[in-house]
């Protein structure tokens, strides 16, 4: 198959410039998960941070009960 030479270097710039813009597309796409993945992960310590605390203070309010034998069923 012989095509001319403007036409074969037209093809060769096309598909390095097609090229490119794939590697920009994934550089976009990492650095979009990167961001996500650290937000996740924040809002992960932050959600157990909170249970811990709720935890806590539940175990406060429970231990309270049991020790002035609080029927928390009673009304």
């Amino acid at each position: 198959m012989n095509i001319p030479q403007a036409e074969a270097e037209k093809r060769i710039d096309d598909a390095y410039a097609r090229l490119n813009q794939a590697k920009e597309t994934a550089k976009q796409a990492a650095e979009k998960a990167r961001k996500t993945g650290v937000i996740v992960a924040f809002m992960t310590a932050a959600v157990l941070l909170v249970g811990a605390a709720a935890a806590y203070l539940a175990a406060i309010l429970g231990g309270r009960h049991r020790d002035e034998e609080i029927d928390v069923f009673a009304r």
